[in-house]
């Protein structure tokens, strides 16, 4: 196939139709806990995603294709205090028009208010996925930042601007908050399948994968751990401001437990193939962050491999109780470790069992599959046949915009 070919079938998506753009904003492209932005911008059939952010943070999901308003200030700056104040920026308008989007999809809440002046201004949809820490912490943080934020979500609410939330819990919350119930769309973070012939291998140990903070509630695990016979192993993956206070525990318990640091996914992905159980002890933190439907816990799946979690945020939404996992309640030290031993007595290395996990994931959370729902939504808020050009959208960024940051 020649390059010319190649780049025109590319340019036509599965319904046969020159593929739109859709400019995807994310303030910092992308913290390695975030692997489920990439799954669905990679995912995208009918659609062209262009990845648009502020800045960049160090993780193998950074890439250089990402573009980027001030990527000499991420994470901070002074010209990025002066846009989130503000909301005006040239170069990010700039970005967006250059893009020849047709709409713009916002990951968090607080990137939503970030970014809707700009769609506002170059007369296109927004859409916004709300994740779960956008609906507790940040929504509840005290402050003039807080009161900012809660004041600019209610100008989303009452605006037609169409809401995801990656889980029920998600939707409810954002109900509760001032959310139109009608504009409010569930779609799961999807994930890869994994073949039947990859699920058959020995298995063996606990793992847990997350961020080292409270509400992922490693300190329980390492607790329940103490219960369980000695020796057992456990596997934590990941970083975060809890890691030394957690692995002094780990020691002065005297658990058989091993800190990995953060590793890339397909690493990760190994591991779950590997182990007899997943846990995810979430909890909500006394800052009030809650999840909204952890990743770890449909990778797992896919990988046939069962999850010890506990009724927190979406959990519940991804696991089928006694069939795929078991479910304890938040806290519950004990009940942690009875699952957790219950599923090593229950050989969850036979294949059957594998296959079953991992159908149901399948079934329910494929990327494919949930990526084709928020193309569909992408469908719903703006009507595309061809790609919609920013010399028909009106508002020019170089002359509306006051500030030259």
């Amino acid at each position: 196939m020649s390059a010319k070919k190649s780049e025109d079938t590319a340019a036509i998506g599965r319904n046969g139709k020159p593929k739109p753009t859709v400019a995807v904003f994310r303030s910092d492209w992308l913290p390695a806990s975030e692997t489920f932005i990439r799954y669905q911008l990679a995912n995208m059939k009918n659609w062209n995603p262009v990845s648009i952010g502020l800045g960049r943070v160090q993780s193998p999901l950074a890439l250089d294709t990402d573009q980027l308003a001030m990527p000499e200030a991420a994470n901070g700056g002074t010209r990025r205090r002066i846009f989130q104040a503000t909301r005006r920026s040239r170069r990010l308008a700039g970005l967006v028009q250059r893009s020849n989007a047709s709409v713009v999809h916002a990951h968090f809440g607080t990137n939503g208010v970030l970014i809707r002046p700009v769609a506002r201004r170059l007369q296109l949809p927004l859409v916004v996925t709300f994740h779960g820490v956008d609906t507790s912490t940040v929504y509840h943080e005290k402050g003039l930042w807080g009161w900012l934020y809660r004041t600019r979500l209610e100008e989303i609410f009452k605006k037609d601007v169409q809401l995801i939330a990656v889980s029920e819990s998600i939707k409810r919350t954002l109900i509760q908050i001032g959310a139109s119930k009608s504009r409010v769309s569930v779609i799961y973070n999807g994930v890869i399948a994994t073949t039947a012939a990859d699920l058959v291998g020995s298995r063996h140990g606990v793992l847990f994968v997350g961020r080292l903070v409270e509400k992922k509630g490693v300190d329980d695990l390492l607790n329940a751990m103490a219960l369980l016979p000695e020796g057992t192993e456990l596997t934590v993956v990941g970083t975060g401001p809890l890691e030394k206070y957690l692995t002094d525990l780990a020691k002065a318990l005297a658990i058989n437990c091993k800190f990995t640091g953060s590793l890339a996914n397909q690493e990760v992905r190994k591991l779950m193939r590997s182990a007899e159980v997943v846990c995810v002890p979430s909890r909500v933190g006394r800052d009030g962050d809650v999840e909204g439907l952890p990743t770890v816990i449909l990778e797992a799946g896919a990988e046939g491999t069962p999850v010890v979690a506990t009724s927190h945020g979406g959990n519940a939404e991804a696991i089928v109780d006694g069939v795929t996992g078991l479910l304890v309640a938040e806290r519950d030290v004990r009940g942690l470790a009875d699952a957790v031993l219950t599923l090593m007595k229950a050989g969850v290395a036979d294949p059957s069992n594998a296959n079953r996990i991992a159908a149901h994931v399948s079934r329910e959370f494929d990327i494919s599959k949930q990526t084709a729902k928020v193309e569909e939504l992408y469908e719903r808020v703006v009507e595309v046949t061809v790609p919609k050009f920013f010399s028909d959208a009106g508002s020019n960024p170089s002359t509306s915009h006051s500030s030259g940051s």
